[in-house]
């Protein structure tokens, strides 16, 4: 299938989702207590007012803390 025509943001959460066991609801994430968003404005996910550049970072984060 081609998903060039996909968001990144929406392809990132869908990452993000898959490796955390989870689904996106809502165009967001929760997992283990945190609601995680991808804002367009900044291209970054959002965890309260932390700001991630990418899937690993975010996933460290979460399963590091």
């Amino acid at each position: 299938t081609d998903d060039s025509d996909v968001y990144i943001g929406d392809k990132m959460m869908k990452e993000l989702a898959t490796k955390l066991g989870v689904d996106v609801i809502d165009n967001h994430i929760e997992y283990d207590g945190n609601i995680i968003n991808y804002y367009s404005e900044t291209e970054k996910f959002h965890i309260g007012n932390k700001k991630f550049d990418d899937v690993e970072l975010v996933y460290d984060f979460l399963t590091y803390q």
